[in-house]
């Protein structure tokens, strides 16, 4: 059975009678980026929380709003500049765990207003994906850096610029849109141009790494899907390393720089053919396991400490007893730990995910014999954990990896459907080239499983090979 004939019969077995529901989530939902209920003639999830709900039509609805923001403390407000009753900025960043105010030194480069509406969405809007508690948020610190030098500003408006275009909504008109895209290119140039004048200069300041992470991002958002992000690792390594003994870099940003390169590192060469994890080249055995905790509390993958070693291993190939720790290892006590109670239930599944995940990738790449029932059993229980959280909760951003792993794996048409409907509602709040292609490989990767004039081969096996350098963090 192929993917295309797959897909609309499962949709009729779950989908509710179109008399009751429409076929697409409402506009007010859309906007909130929160799962619709699509229940005619109005969404009760609207109703209930006291929004007006803009309908279903196929267009969306012009709306006009003033201020910077909707909601959220910077509702209402036309600037970053603090009110007339409230002291003047110090030298240092301005209330971190809410709304950013920037200094006026950091305003001054970009006193045009496209500009500032770029720097704007970048900290209300691109930000919140990066963390998944958003109390103390490293990417809004990055604007901080700013002064240190001005290709920082460059790449964080190509960077929002790239995140507007590709939002669902966001833009409406295509002349709009294309002069975003035209404003982003712009910027991208000035930005890479900063870039090789700081390398070249040898500068030191935690503003230069902080540029090769935003081009990470930036370049996961183009639609074309760029591969150079290899390339950016490779260098945050060079400057990791060339950093790391210097005065000061033991401070927020070194130590923040040195757990997300972990991260990207660790999961970048999970589906690459061509990248190689060098983490412990970089951090040593015995200095890795401490990088690992502290990039499990500020990462947005929600990824256990335990498990990312195992995952590390894995990558390296060391013969270590992964799957015996993978079991042992408690995801309910693990999430307990947590100091806020209120998200221990979605902290476990997002964990049962990770380890289910992890023990299906384990497998293929040690190339252990394979259990059908037993991997069957393992997807099923992992995808019924990620069913459990909810696309508006703040954990749901962490699935991306575990999905698709679990996904791949899948057999169960049913389990398959959840996936599709997972990897829908993570377009709609993550805007990257990869979750689009992630959900195209999926397809395919099922239709040669059920195909069975086509030859049996790892899903993993065959990602590698077609050069896709899928990068899913």
């Amino acid at each position: 059975m192929t993917t295309t004939a797959m897909v609309p019969v499962i949709q009729q077995q779950v989908s509710p009678p179109p008399s009751e529901f429409a076929s697409r989530p409402c506009w007010t939902c859309r906007q909130r980026r929160v799962v619709c209920d699509t229940r005619l003639p109005h969404c009760v999830k609207c109703t209930k929380s006291g929004r007006e709900c803009l309908g279903y039509g196929e267009k969306k609805p012009v709306i006009w709003v003033t201020g910077m923001a909707s909601r959220g403390k910077m509702a209402g407000r036309t600037t970053f500049a603090t009110s007339a009753s409230a002291p003047a900025a110090s030298a240092g960043p301005v209330n971190l765990n809410g709304a950013m105010m920037v200094k006026r030194p950091l305003s001054e480069p970009s006193r045009n207003e496209p500009d500032l509406r770029h720097l704007e969405y970048f900290l209300h809007r691109c930000c919140s994906e990066c963390v998944i508690y958003d109390s103390e948020n490293p990417f809004k610190r990055f604007v901080t850096l700013i002064p240190q030098n001005e290709a920082l500003r460059h790449v964080i408006i190509a960077l929002s610029a790239s995140h507007r275009r590709n939002s669902n909504g966001a833009i409406t008109l295509s002349s709009k849109k294309h002069e975003i895209m035209m404003d982003g290119l712009v910027h991208e140039q000035k930005a890479i141009k900063g870039l090789r004048e700081a390398i070249a200069k040898n500068d030191k300041h935690e503003a230069i790494v902080a540029l090769v992470l935003l081009f990470i991002w930036n370049d996961a958002l183009q639609q074309e899907g760029r591969q150079s992000w290899r390339y950016h690792l490779h260098a945050m390594r060079a400057l990791i390393n060339s950093r790391r003994n210097t005065p000061g870099w033991n401070s927020f940003f070194g130590s923040y720089f040195e757990e997300t390169y972990a991260i990207l590192s660790i999961f970048g060469a999970t589906l690459s053919k061509q990248y190689k994890s060098d983490v412990c080249d970089v951090f040593g055995e015995s200095e890795l396991p401490a990088v690992l905790q502290r990039a499990e509390a500020s990462s947005w993958t929600g990824c256990p400490a335990e498990l990312l070693q195992v995952l590390c291993d894995v990558n390296r190939g060391v013969e270590t007893e992964s799957l015996v720790l993978i079991d042992r290892f408690s995801c309910s006590q693990w999430a307990a730990k947590h100091h806020e109670t209120s998200s221990v239930i979605m902290r476990t599944h997002l964990a049962e995910a990770y380890r289910g995940a992890i023990s299906v990738y384990a497998l293929r790449v040690l190339g252990r014999d394979v259990v059908r029932e037993n991997v069957s059993f393992v997807v099923g229980r992992g995808i019924s954990h990620l069913r459990q959280i909810p696309a508006e909760d703040t954990h749901f951003k962490g699935i991306l990896w575990p999905a698709f792993i679990l996904g791949a794996e899948s057999t169960d048409l049913v389990h398959r459907a959840v996936i599709l409907e997972i990897f829908q509602n993570l377009s709609g709040l993550l805007q990257t080239w990869a979750v689009n292609q992630a959900t195209i490989i999926l397809q395919e990767l099922w239709s040669n499983a059920d195909d069975p004039s086509i030859n049996p081969q790892s899903w993993l096996q065959h990602v590698r090979d077609k050069g896709l350098e899928l990068f899913l963090v």
